[in-house]
């Protein structure tokens, strides 16, 4: 190859670089930094002296030269085990070995070079201390060797937990990090955003197995500049490279099935033939199997060139259930079947040893064949449950590359696409049909009869057509070391995401009307408080779907600078800024795209910090932090308020017996599907319409003075190392939402009428917004106070550990964008921006009047967590023992009643009811290694992880309404605004329980969610 050919060559990718930096972009941790200094014997500085870096991480060696200061930086390494080397002349040289180095951590390895023949070679042995004396950033970081060591489940989101402050809660929707919610999280892969463009959680499809896993992180808090879109924790994760030159890779088996599983827990349910009893249906576990056989390979496709890593595990889960009808008394049994694919593969390319790029692919569909009916038999034995099922499409690219065009000038880019949907197939046409069962009122004998065409039922058969979720995201920083006042390492960068949701939904395609004999209709909008019956009760005709779509473009930048101005003191300068606008889902007739924009200057975002090394030995560290924290909007409002859903209920007097009647009112598309109309014909109770757009420009109900969203964190920590592998740390936060956007509601003539706003600000806080009598919005608060303590012990003697102890407080009247407010069997909802908590003025407030605060439903005062491993080397191989446990304080539960409409009020204040019990689990790894004969990478591996181990059954709920769950059923007042003169709540269930308006929940305070029974997952791998 000619010298012209050969910069020809390397210019190319370049140049591809420095376009990349004119598109729309956003930086990405997936490597971390070695700096240090070179002096001689007497501590004088040494300039250009040669420092080498190398490791299997590296496809080829780095080298630099020392700066006038003595001074060094390797700022690209991907995560692993190096080795550096220095050479300078009339010196010995010197080396240091076993160089743990992880995503985001910035090492100090400082030279004292002795005097001597430059062939002389010290070795400085032993490890890198285990603190990084120059960040203020709180992460917590798991490698893969320890991942391999841990109890966890098949995806890499399991071990989020080892964060001291972040935990699953069930009703948050995920992982609660700091207090915040599951819904304000970021999750990227590689670089590359996975998180849901709808609800802010991480998509199944984006959770990949951990055999494709090269490092986990998650940062809590002080994060950098080039981190926007989360209020919660960032987590990120680096997949496995092809790595060492050499083939490496693994093939094997994970198997689960039902005999490895204790008897699931009990529901609790309303008994289907009396629905004012309550029971606890005692389930036993479906036959079931799973399977997830794969293989990961990876290795060189030209050595010290191109590296590559591919892998593939899916997983294939198999149901049978018998079922006994209760409608015909007839047993069946029925099938379901589940295929995710996990298809993984990446190129790394160092084309020269100043470049590095890479691309990756996930590929990762599910597929759903069957339907299972309830177990308690109250399910239509006539569905086609066989014909049920779903498809999940699912893929996701990721590139990056890291150009070294100096010692000091590093260029970075990083993005991706992602790609999921969701759609049904097999879905039963028909009316949906459903009745109360009234004891007190026989049901007429038409009932018996059966409606061909007609699907009974509530909620049997959901269509979604399509679901369509995108997201394009790149990103470029540059980064720039210079001298003055001290060292700066200056990194900027520019950031894009841009968004796409096409969605098509009908929870009830073909119609739905609910028959309610022998009852009364309360008024909800314009007639509110009114009593209105027929000769046989009333009917609800009920609409409720998703359509429309939407894209938005998202840009920021960023700088940030670590200064340090002292070998032992480093400063954290960072400034981010964001342009975002929030699209309409329905556009035309005037309504424009843009819903709601914020600039430039509406979303500066300062971050903050200082990290002190205390006596200049890189073992003490104390640092502190300062930031503000901007959500990136996702399109559950939008979607919900800008014209995407339908949600709209009439109803009708029940004067004709025959269902026929009202059945051939309803009125169709070309389709058969239903429009979104009344009932022909008919006398109508009252209309509800509980989506009127905010954005219709006829009497467009947004905020003018609309701020976004913010979160303020103040963190102060220390840390210590006792050894170069055990370190102790201590950390305090205060952090508080200092405003949230809400669809903030009234009751009007025609339905639910939502202000988007803050709450507490603005429109929502002007008296005339809401009329005499009323009280403003009040600001959502969300305060969390923390103390943590922990010890970490790095992998040596063959053990390692993890333990930390957490303080906390978590108080206020907002759960966040995951509403822990709101729950569905247990979990939170996740529909960011529009919970219930503010829709209507009433909600903020008890039965005396007061406002309520108080501890948030995920409040857990004290948490101890303890991960760890010991690995017992023996004849016959070496076994591997990983215990982790938690223990937690149980959380508050509140009593709720409905009044004026479904929403529900705490009529006692938040946690009156106490607290859950507290909670504590044992999960336990055990795997044995047997290494095969003359090979010292080539073994069989043999594992049993167990969840659960000491099969514990915890109360992790209770259902905590007053009124039945079924009914819709509600406290009226007349006028509305004497809600807020006080009231005797207990007074005025007992007066509707008498009279029949209300219903008794016969199941108030018993348990409804336990704690997930155990189960044992077996597995083989043959590793090489």
């Amino acid at each position: 190859m000619t010298p012209k050919s050969e910069s020809f060559l390397r210019a190319v990718p370049i140049a591809v670089l420095l376009l990349a930096l004119v598109i729309p972009l956003a930086a990405q941790e997936t490597t971390g930094t070695i700096r240090g200094d070179v002096t001689d014997p007497s501590g004088a500085v040494v300039p250009g002296a040669t420092v080498e870096i190398s490791g299997p991480a590296l496809m080829r060696n780095q080298t630099v030269t020392t700066d006038s200061a003595g001074n060094f930086t390797f700022s690209t390494l991907p995560p692993g085990t190096y080795e550096v080397t220095v050479n300078a002349r009339g010196f010995s040289a010197a080396k240091r070995v076993n160089i743990e180095l992880q995503v985001g951590k910035v090492l100090r390895l400082d030279f004292r070079l002795e005097v001597g023949g430059t062939s002389e070679t010290v070795v400085v042995m032993g490890e890198a201390a285990i603190v990084d004396v120059s960040q203020s950033t709180v992460m917590a970081n798991v490698s893969a060797a320890s991942i391999d060591r841990l109890p966890k489940g098949r995806g890499f989101d399991t071990l989020i937990a080892l964060a001291p402050g972040a935990r699953y809660e069930d009703k948050t929707g995920g992982y609660q990090v700091d207090g915040a919610s599951g819904s304000e999280n970021i999750f990227l892969i590689d670089g590359m955003d996975l998180t849901s463009v709808y609800s802010g959680a991480l998509n199944k499809s984006g959770n990949i197995p951990f055999e494709f896993v090269q490092e986990l992180q998650v940062k809590s808090s002080g994060f950098e500049a080039q981190y926007g879109g989360a209020m919660g924790g960032v987590i990120n994760v680096v997949t496995k490279s092809g790595g060492n030159n050499g083939y490496h890779g693994d093939v094997g088996l994970f198997l689960r099935t039902d005999s490895m599983q204790a008897r699931p827990r009990a529901t609790l349910s309303i008994d289907p033939e009396d629905d004012t009893k309550g029971y606890y249906q005692q389930n036993e576990v479906d036959a079931y199997r799973y399977l997830s056989p794969g293989f990961t390979l990876g290795g060189p496709v030209l050595k010290d060139r191109i590296w590559f890593f591919a892998g593939y595990y899916p997983e294939l889960t198999k149901y049978e259930r018998e079922v006994t009808f209760l409608s015909n008394d007839a047993t069946s049994t029925f099938d379901r079947k589940e295929r995710r694919d996990y298809l993984n593969g990446k190129l790394d390319f160092a084309p020269f040893s100043k470049l590095r790029v890479y691309g990756g692919y996930i590929y990762s569909p599910y597929r759903v064949n069957g339907n299972l009916p309830a177990r308690n038999g109250s399910s239509d034995p006539n569905l086609p449950w066989a014909d049920r099922g779903s498809r999940s499409p699912a893929a996701s690219y990721t590139f990056g590359g890291d150009y070294m065009a100096t010692s000091k000038l590093v260029l970075s880019v990083r993005g991706g696409y992602n790609y999921t949907n969701y759609k049904d197939y097999g879905v039963a046409r028909g009316v949906s049909v459903y009745q109360n069962v009234n004891s007190a009122y026989p049901v007429p004998a038409q009932w018996k009869q059966t409606y061909v065409g007609y699907t009974p039922g509530y909620g049997s058969n959901p269509y979604q057509q399509r679901d369509i979720q995108t997201r394009f995201r790149t990103s470029a920083d540059v980064s720039y070391i210079f001298n003055a006042g001290g060292q700066h390492t200056l990194k900027s960068g520019w950031e894009t995401n841009q968004l796409h949701m096409d969605p098509f939904y009908g929870s009830w395609p073909d119609g739905y009307i609910r028959f309610y004999w022998g009852a009364t209709y309360t008024g909800q909008a314009a007639r509110a408080g009114e009593k209105m019956k027929g000769q046989y009760g009333y009917i609800r005709h009920y609409l409720y779907g998703e359509s429309g779509e939407a894209s938005s473009d998202n840009h920021a930048l960023f700088i940030q600078d670590s200064w340090q101005i002292h070998k032992r003191l480093t400063l954290q300068l960072g400034l981010r800024t964001e342009r975002e606008f929030v699209p309409s889902f329905a556009v035309g007739q005037n309504i424009p795209s843009k819903a709601i924009e914020f600039g430039f200057g509406q979303k500066l975002a300062p971050r903050v910090g200082f990290a002190l090394d205390v006596k200049g030995d890189g073992r003490w560290k104390v640092a502190g932090s300062f930031g503000l924290f901007y959500d990136l909007m996702k399109y559950s409002l939008p979607q919900g308020s800008f014209g995407g859903a339908i949600y709209q209920m009439w109803f009708y007097p029940l004067d004709n017996p025959d269902p026929a009647f009202y059945l051939s009112k309803l009125q169709r598309d070309a389709d058969g599907l239903a429009l979104v109309a009344p009932l022909k014909d008919l006398q109508l109770f009252e209309h509800v319409d509980w989506r009127i757009p905010s954005n219709d420009p006829n009497d467009n109900t947004i905020d003018p003075d609309l701020k976004p969203m913010r979160r303020r964190v103040w963190d102060f920590s220390t840390e210590y190392a006792l050894t170069p592998s055990l370190a102790l740390s201590a950390r305090f936060t205060h952090n508080s939402v200092d405003r949230v956007i809400e669809d903030v509601g009234t009751l009007s003539d025609a339905g639910e009428k939502y202000y988007i706003s803050n709450p507490g600000f603005g429109i929502t806080a002007d008296p005339k917004t809401w009329g005499t009598g009323f009280p403003v919005t009040p600001k959502a608060k969300r305060n969390y106070d923390a103390l943590e303590v922990r010890a970490e012990k790095r992998f040596s003697r063959n053990y390692h550990f993890s333990a930390s102890y957490t303080l906390s407080r978590l108080w206020g009247n907002y759960s966040g964008l995951a509403s822990s407010d709101e729950l569905t069997d247990g979990v939170g909802r996740q529909d960011p921006n529009a919970s219930r908590y503010f829709d209507l003025p009433w909600m903020s407030y008890d039965s005396h009047g007061r406002l309520v605060e108080g501890r948030l439903a995920t409040d857990r005062p004290h948490a101890f967590k303890f991960f760890g491993s010991y690995t017992w080397k023996n004849k016959l191989g070496q076994t591997n023992f990983g215990p982790s446990f938690m223990v937690m304080s149980g959380t508050p539960l509140t009593s709720e009643v409905a009044v004026i409409s479904s929403t529900p009020v705490y009529v006692d204040g938040r946690g009156d009811l106490g607290r859950t019990p507290v909670y504590s689990q044992t999960d336990f790894l055990v795997y044995h290694e047997v290494p095969l004969p003359n090979s010292e990478t080539r073994k069989i591996r043999l594992e049993a992880n167990i969840s659960n181990l000491f099969n514990q059954s915890t109360v992790l709920a209770r259902s905590t309404n007053l009124v039945h769950p079924d009914y819709g059923e509600h406290l009226s007042f007349e006028p509305q605004e004497s809600f807020f003169k006080g009231f005797d709540y207990q007074q005025m269930l007992n007066a509707g329980y008498a009279d029949g308006s209300l219903t008794r929940n016969p199941y108030f305070n018993w348990a409804s969610q336990f704690q997930g029974p155990r189960y044992i997952r077996l597995g083989f791998k043959f590793v090489f």
